[in-house]
């Protein structure tokens, strides 16, 4: 085979024709230059970018040492004592308020009303810590509601007896006490009255309660102009003079005396001993 060169190609000589000799550097990059530009340009944008964010960084980072430095600086201006630090207006005027409150207190600590947590039982008297018992009220003895005695028509404790003025039998229970017109009628006991009225078969009447229990019933008086429901009476006070009876006319001036307990009737003369 002969080899020769012609211009800038070379050639090699065959059996028949002259063949251009391949340049192997050219081939190369004919077919696989074109990947080997993209990944040198890959390479080179990865290192710019990687280049400027480490730049960013080292900014920002070097931007917060200075900032902190110079906050720092201000705090230690600020507590050292070479400044004052600004009060709020509003915090001022609390304290002005407060300081005027204090003035209109009393001076004197015995105007005070300590807290409740400085009271102890040492300081309290045993008469103020024990309750008290309730006082019960005192009751005068019962006494008889007239000055002369003279029964006239016992108590018949359920039993009917014969009324003579309405003839009819019926149960008598009560006493009844003779007497002149006009006498004077009192109250059995100490109480409060609880009725004043006129019945149109028993006549004029009043009621007192008393503080044992018992309620006191007076028929045939002429009660007191100044009595009145719900006076205080005292045993032995006056509470009228002795009138009639219409449902025991035929009786005479006489006083029907009606004793109760737990609204039951009681037998007065064991009350008021009569004999």
């Amino acid at each position: 085979m002969y080899k020769g060169r012609t211009g800038c190609a070379e050639y090699e000589r065959g059996d028949k024709h002259m063949i251009p000799k391949k340049n192997k550097f050219k081939e190369f990059m004919k077919d696989k230059g074109f990947y080997l530009v993209l990944a040198l340009c890959i390479v080179g944008a990865s290192t710019a970018a990687w280049i400027t964010a480490s730049n960013t960084l080292d900014s920002i980072k070097n931007q917060n040492e200075e900032m902190t430095s110079q906050i720092s600086s201000k705090e230690e201006l600020e507590w050292e004592g070479n400044t004052t630090p600004e009060i709020p207006s509003s915090v001022v005027e609390v304290n002005e308020t407060l300081k005027d409150v204090s003035k209109s207190l009393p001076s004197s600590t015995s105007q005070l009303v300590p807290p409740s947590s400085s009271y102890s039982t040492e300081d309290l008297d045993a008469d103020s810590i024990s309750p008290k018992p309730a006082q019960k009220l005192e009751q005068s003895p019962y006494t008889l509601p007239m000055e002369s005695l003279a029964v006239i028509h016992p108590y018949s404790d359920g039993q009917p007896v014969k009324n003579k003025t309405l003839n009819v039998w019926r149960a008598h229970n009560a006493v009844d006490f003779k007497g002149e017109l006009g006498c004077k009628i009192m109250a059995v006991s100490d109480g409060v009255i609880t009725d004043i009225g006129n019945d149109p078969i028993w006549g004029s009447f009043i009621m007192i309660n008393h503080p044992d229990g018992y309620v006191s019933m007076y028929n045939g008086v002429k009660v007191t102009s100044n009595m009145k429901k719900g006076d205080n009476i005292s045993g032995g006070q006056k509470i009228g003079e002795l009138s009639d009876i219409p449902g025991e006319i035929s009786m005479g001036p006489h006083l029907h005396f009606t004793l109760k307990k737990d609204n039951n009737s009681v037998d007065p003369g064991k009350l008021l001993k009569l004999k």
